[in-house]
C-alpha cells in the first residue's frame, strides 16, 4: 500500500475473555498510537446495549477527530458468554481503523464477520470464551495482516467537508431489524453529510437486540 493509500490503519478484536482484552494488528503506525489511547472506548456499554444469545449482532461506528485526522472504527459485535460465567452482557467484536477514508459494506462487513468466526473457532465453545484472545494472538495475527492485505486498496478518501466536521458527544441507535440491507445503510452512515457530526452510531438488523436494548 503506497504512502498516499494510508487509509486502512488496522484491524481491533475484542472480547470478554475473561475481563476484557484486546488484540490489535496494524497495517501502519501512523494512527496506532491515537488508537490504542482510545481503546476503552470501544468497549461496549452493555447497560444501553444487551446483545443476547443467538445471531445477532450490533454494527457500530465510532469517530475520533483531532485537529489534523479523523480516525474511525467501523466494527460488528455478537454475543459471547465470559468464560465460567453464563450471564447476560458478554460479547465479542471485530472491526476496522479507517482514517478519512470509506469502505464499502460490501467488502468491510464480509472481512469482520470472517474474523468472529474465526474468534469463535480458535476461543470459544457453545458461545462461550474458553481460550483468551491473547494466547491466540498469531493466529489473529496472520488472519488480520491477510484481510488488511486483501481490503486495503478498496477504500476511498472521503470528501473533505465531511472528514473537517466537528463532532458532537451524542450517540444514535438505528433500528434495521424490519429493513435489513445494513451494508447500505454502513455505506450511507460513513458519506453523509447529515451524519458526519455523530461520535457514536450503533444500528442492528437483529430483532432479538431491539427488543433486549428497548428494555
Amino acid at each position: 500500500m503506497s504512502r498516499e493509500r494510508q487509509v486502512l490503519s488496522g484491524f481491533s478484536i475484542n472480547g470478554v475473555t475473561p475481563g476484557y482484552e484486546r488484540f490489535d494488528y496494524w497495517a501502519t503506525t501512523e494512527h496506532k498510537t491515537n488508537a490504542i489511547l482510545r481503546g476503552k472506548s470501544l468497549v461496549l456499554d452493555n447497560m444501553r446495549i444487551n446483545i443476547p444469545p443467538g445471531d445477532g449482532e450490533v454494527i457500530r461506528i465510532r469517530r475520533f477527530h483531532n485537529e489534523v485526522d479523523l480516525s474511525v472504527y467501523i466494527g460488528v459485535y455478537r454475543h459471547a458468554f465470559e468464560t465460567g460465567r453464563r450471564r447476560s452482557g458478554g460479547y465479542m467484536s471485530a472491526g476496522v481503523w479507517l482514517s478519512k477514508s470509506f469502505l464499502d459494506g460490501l467488502i468491510l462487513l464480509p472481512a469482520i464477520r470472517d474474523i468472529l468466526r474465526s474468534i469463535e473457532r480458535a476461543c470459544c465453545r457453545d458461545s462461550e470464551f474458553i481460550s483468551s484472545l491473547d494466547r491466540n494472538g498469531g493466529k489473529f495475527r496472520d488472519e488480520l495482516r491477510a484481510q488488511c492485505d486483501n481490503i486495503s486498496d478498496k477504500s476511498i478518501p472521503l470528501p473533505t467537508h465531511i472528514t473537517a466536521a466537528k463532532l458532537l458527544n451524542i450517540s444514535l441507535f438505528y433500528d434495521f431489524s424490519r429493513i435489513g440491507a445494513d451494508a447500505f445503510f454502513i455505506n450511507f452512515l460513513q458519506a453523509s453529510l447529515s451524519h458526519s457530526k455523530i461520535g457514536d452510531i450503533y444500528l442492528t438488523t437483529s430483532k432479538s437486540v431491539v427488543e433486549r436494548t428497548r428494555r
